[in-house]
């Protein structure tokens, strides 16, 4: 992983915790997010526009969490 995709991993992680309805560890919202992110293209116009806090939503509603 490249310096860039540690830094979005990172921060849609931390939007993973802070929106998760169950108790999440660092780790875990880690491994979400870095797995959520190799099905992602960055050129995803509807993701650049919506950003990574609504992602982060659409993940926590579609696994549950």
């Amino acid at each position: 992983m490249e310096d860039q995709t540690y830094m979005l991993r990172d921060q849609l992680a931390g939007a993973l915790l802070e929106f998760a309805n169950t108790p999440l560890d660092k780790k875990t919202a880690q491994r979400i997010a870095e797995q959520a992110l190799t099905n992602v293209s960055f050129e995803n116009e509807q993701l650049a526009h919506k950003g990574l806090n609504w992602f982060a939503k659409e993940l926590v509603k579609r696994l549950s969490l």
